[in-house]
């Protein structure tokens, strides 16, 4: 929950500093007569875009510093009901929100546009003071139209007088030429790519407003008498039309009427390069730190350190087909891929021993396998056993048919262990199922230091991760990118007996989580009180399968703390 609300306030940040700096640069073209529409709308587009081309450009160059003494990172929770497994969590409830808001916002864009469309075919052609218009019952005066835009006005401005009503298609004419309604629709479809953000509907509310103004300096410049053009703006303003989110209409809403009536009253306007030159200055100022925003330390201010030189992340293994006396992880970009299924299959069948079949005894043995450079299976022994030695034994010559497609680390062969259930069924499912790992059967292979791994030769020695939990510095937090299935798992571990009687409880864990978002390490970092569910949780941990950690870019090892909840209902 922690990484959503630190990712929308930091959207919010973004916001807030761009329609300040829009606002400081706004009254910097007041004071010389320059328009400020557009930096409106590029306040609207920095808000929507920054917030993600911040997360996905090169780091900025910050002081480097060695952090001090810090706590664990800390993961969120994850929690299970022992009444279902079907929970939502709230970054997936946030985003549903957001996409139907953002649906309610363009249903509301297209519903307008098509009872505008609609409406259009009602209209009438006409002439108003050498102008060609479309005459409505109620719309207008408004701009519509985005290829070919053209004025429509209410019947009742045809009743003004002259003055008047050449006022009103001098501002109409003034927001075709200008293009306004592209402009306006260009914001209200950004609005619909962040419409929860409040700071974004302020924008697009100043960029409605902008539009006007500016669109009033255009007509008040080609000579028009103020007087006469705010008599003519409160009478439009009192006839408002509807639709008024997307259309470039003379009738703002009543709350921004009142600063229309104010600058037309001063016209003209007072200029001053000093003024205008301060606030462009505050405003490139404002700018530029909405540029320098740092999105990681604004969304886990709490687990960021200040940034240090980055880990080496060259190759971390040699190639060899000399298999280590245990089983051991290696790193790997591309897991070895079964190539003869089939005959893995008819191999299962026949070494299924008859004795057991027949008394319809099944098993699942858990076995590793070493698969060397050329995809061969050097090497077999026995992870977990079924409980049944001749189940066990039938499973590691099962293993022994296997051919693979080679482990790649990068673009490089490499040897490597895996661990794989095997399973015999008499229900007809007798199978194998080699790397594609089950979820809750502890499928992760025995985990190795870093300092145990062999390196490539020449290549620099990577730093050696503490063997207790210990902060890393990190610019990227490994995100869990399997939760649906961790969920099931958390609900499949749960102990019957202690979720039937209502008991539950929250062990916590530490990860060490490596370059490659694998989990190479599991403690009990705080008991639950219950030791079956300290087990389980650990179960469920070595099911989790992360995103890589970096930092500045660099993938490097760390060590995270999660809470695991077993809650019963």
């Amino acid at each position: 929950m922690m990484i959503v609300l630190a990712w929308l306030i930091y959207c919010f940040l973004i916001a807030s500093v761009l329609t300040a700096g829009a606002w400081a640069w706004e009254r910097g073209a007041r004071w010389s007569g320059r328009p400020a529409r557009w930096v409106w709308l590029g306040a609207l587009t920095g808000s929507v875009a920054l917030p993600w081309l911040l997360r996905v450009l090169p780091e900025r160059g910050w002081t480097e510093a060695v952090p001090g003494p810090m706590q664990l990172l800390s993961m969120d929770a994850l929690v299970v009901s022992g009444a279902s497994a079907a929970q939502w969590s709230v970054q997936e409830a946030a985003v549903l929100l957001w996409v139907l808001m953002s649906a309610a916002v363009l249903a509301y864009v297209g519903a307008t546009v098509l009872g505008l469309t609609r409406a259009r075919r009602r209209w009438r052609a006409a002439e108003v003071d050498g102008s060609s218009v479309l005459v409505a019952a109620a719309t207008g005066p408004a701009a519509v139209g985005i290829r070919r835009a053209m004025v429509v006005v209410p019947a009742w401005a045809l009743e003004l007088d002259g003055e008047l009503r050449s006022l009103l298609m001098r501002h109409e004419r003034a927001h075709v030429e200008a293009g306004d309604p592209r402009l306006l629709l260009a914001g209200v479809m950004l609005l619909a790519a962040m419409p929860w953000n409040p700071v974004v509907w302020l924008q697009l509310m100043r960029l409605r407003n902008a539009i006007e103004l500016d669109c009033d300096a255009r007509v008040l410049a080609t000579g028009a008498s103020p007087e006469r053009y705010g008599s003519l703006l409160l009478e439009v303003g009192r006839r408002r039309s509807r639709h008024s989110l997307v259309l470039a209409t003379f009738a703002e809403p009543r709350l921004l009427l009142e600063q229309r009536i104010r600058r037309i009253a001063q016209w003209p306007p007072e200029r001053s390069r000093p003024r205008a030159a301060l606030f462009t200055v505050a405003a490139l100022l404002l700018f530029a730190g909405a540029l320098s925003c740092d999105p990681v330390r604004v969304a886990s201010p709490s687990n960021v350190a200040p940034a240090v030189p980055a880990i080496d992340g060259s190759d971390l293994l040699a190639a060899t087909d000399t298999p280590p006396a245990t089983p051991t992880f290696t790193p790997m970009t591309r897991r070895p891929e079964l190539v003869n299924r089939e005959e893995v299959m008819r191999a299962l069948v026949r070494n299924y021993p008859p004795l057991l079949r027949d008394a319809g005894i099944s098993g699942r043995p858990s076995i590793y396998v070493f698969v060397d450079t050329t995809g061969t299976v050097t090497r077999t022994m026995v992870a977990r056993s079924s409980g049944y030695p001749a189940l066990d034994e039938a499973a590691l010559h099962v293993a022994g048919t296997m051919r693979f497609e080679p482990a790649l680390n990068r673009a490089r062969k490499v040897a490597v262990w895996i661990q794989l259930p095997i399973v015999f069924s008499t229900d007809g499912a007798t199978r194998a199922a080699p790397v594609s790992r089950r979820r809750g059967d502890d499928p992760r292979p025995v985990p190795v230091e870093p300092a145990q791994r062999p390196a490539p030769l020449g290549a620099p020695q990577r730093t050696a991760i503490s063997e207790k939990p210990v902060f890393t510095p990190m610019t990227d937090r490994p995100e869990l990118l399997n939760r649906d299935e961790v969920h099931q798992t958390l609900v499949r571990n749960y102990p019957p007996l202690l979720r039937d009687a209502g008991i539950g409880g929250t062990p916590t864990v530490h990860f060490l989580i490596d370059r490659t978002g694998t989990v190479q390490k599991l403690l009990l970092a705080k008991s639950s009180g219950y030791p079956a569910l300290d087990e389980a949780a650990l179960r469920v941990a070595r099911t989790m399968s992360f995103s890589a950690p970096l930092n500045r870019g660099t993938p490097v090892d760390v060590w995270v703390e999660i809470p695991v909840v077993f809650a019963a209902k």
